[in-house]
């Protein structure tokens, strides 16, 4: 009948995290980023379940030496990973403290001079 109204399924919401998980899972990261004084600070995407640390705008001696270092202490590999636009980033994932982890950068923005040249050329 067009008149009658037709009930729509009803969905579980997903759960809004609290201000204390994202408090714990900040100070995971606190304390694991604590272990290397010395590497450059990361731009950090951090959910309660989850980190992504990103190198950028860094010269390539450090920006990728960095992701390296990151992985090793996850127990992780790196690898290059095609993105789209023809862009690669040097990556590696793993745990931490129930975390999972992102490690990246992308090649597009290291700051050397001759890759700069490139990309503005």
């Amino acid at each position: 009948m067009p008149n009658q109204r037709t009930p729509l399924p009803r969905r579980q919401s997903a759960s809004v995290p609290s201000a204390f998980e994202l408090t714990t899972a900040l100070a995971k990261v606190a304390v694991f980023l604590a272990k290397f004084p010395e590497l450059p600070a990361p731009s950090l995407t951090v959910h309660t379940d989850s980190v992504m640390l990103q190198f950028a705008f860094l010269p390539s001696q450090l920006m990728f030496p960095s992701v390296a270092r990151v992985a090793r202490a996850l127990g992780s590999d790196t690898h290059l990973k095609a993105m789209s636009g023809n862009g690669w980033h040097f990556e590696a994932r793993g745990r931490l403290q129930g975390l999972d982890v992102v490690v990246f950068a992308a090649v597009s923005v290291a700051t050397d001079p001759v890759r700069v040249a490139e990309v503005s050329a």
